[in-house]
């Protein structure tokens, strides 16, 4: 891989990171304003990690990819990104809008999040090379042909 290339991931990477953690915090943010009045410790505690889950995944999902195709990383950290800007989005409108039932979005979205994360992991698996056996790894002196 050329060091430009290289540096190109590093910056993907790096601004997908960014856009995760703004995402987790603004959504755990805006969930414990939605639900500061609520007594019960174990229900925010629940909460919380069901609205963090899917951001903890995409934190495992981008270190595993430093081991894929450089195509599959970059489709990988634009998803991440898109995830998190719409997670934002979404939290903040429930945050500044009164709702009937506030807990609704907050069940439904992490929902949602994990099920767009497996349909495009999915199809970054199958269209991005690993299906052809295609990786990252540099071949050498541990491979036998």
């Amino acid at each position: 891989m050329s060091p430009q290339m290289d540096q190109f991931a590093t910056g993907q990477r790096s601004s997908a990171l960014f856009f995760l953690l703004l995402g987790a915090f603004v959504s755990l943010g805006s969930m414990y304003w939605v639900g500061h009045r609520n007594p019960s410790l174990l229900l925010m505690a629940l909460f919380t990690v069901w609205v963090g889950s899917p951001f903890a995944g995409m934190t495992l999902i981008l270190k595993r990819s430093l081991r894929w195709p450089i195509a599959r990383q970059n489709v990988t950290c634009k998803q991440i990104r898109f995830i998190s800007i719409a997670s934002v989005i979404a939290y903040v409108g429930v945050g500044l809008k009164h709702f009937a039932k506030p807990a609704a979005p907050f069940l439904a979205l992490p929902l949602a999040t994990w099920l767009l994360m497996a349909v495009w992991f999915w199809m970054t698996r199958h269209t991005n090379g690993e299906g052809s056996g295609e990786t990252n790894e540099p071949t050498g002196a541990g491979s036998s042909s």
